[in-house]
């Protein structure tokens, strides 16, 4: 195909995307497919490549090359489209080789135990450790909440805490 078939140009004539879409589509597919090895992933890139080309089409600096725009466009989105396949690859081969823990199950009656030592607890202990550990609270905004010294948000946590282990039969 010469280069004169390819010319574009870029009046406003009727049916004008079509022309272009007709002359240099299929032809990137095919240079999208052999690049990437996708067929379908290869017509998504010449498809936006397309739009993107297209809707530049008046400010190009050669309008009469815009097969070369697109195709360059399509060699860039390939490159991209392989890098981050591979780099996909990459995070599942070193997700998949690292060594897994047994998959850990809801410990239920573990659960229940806790909750029952939980509420055991003296009432500002058990809102300390609550307000700690299930909501994340550091202890300032704690001692905020109590409108105690942050000294005693401590005391309250560490005092629930070996209580819960004595409870628990966990006596470190």
């Amino acid at each position: 195909m010469g280069s004169d078939a390819l010319a574009v140009d870029v009046s406003d004539e009727p049916g004008l995307l079509e022309r272009l879409y007709r002359l240099h589509v299929p032809r990137n597919v095919r240079i999208g497919y052999l690049l990437i090895g996708d067929l379908e992933a290869a017509r998504d890139i010449v498809h936006d490549a397309f739009l993107r080309t297209s809707g530049r089409l008046h400010t190009l600096r050669n309008p009469d090359a815009f097969g070369a725009y697109m195709t360059r466009s399509v060699i860039n989105a390939s490159k991209r489209h392989r890098e981050r396949r591979a780099r996909e690859r990459r995070y599942v081969e070193t997700e998949a080789a690292r060594p897994r823990s047994h998959e850990l199950q809801p410990d239920v009656a573990g659960r229940e135990e806790l909750v029952t030592a939980l509420r055991a607890l003296p009432h500002r202990q058990r809102a300390a450790l609550v307000l700690r550990y299930y909501a994340d609270l550091p202890e300032a905004e704690i001692a905020d909440v109590f409108g105690s010294p942050v000294g005693t948000v401590r005391s309250l946590i560490s005092r629930g805490l070996k209580s819960l282990r004595e409870q628990m039969g966990e006596q470190t």
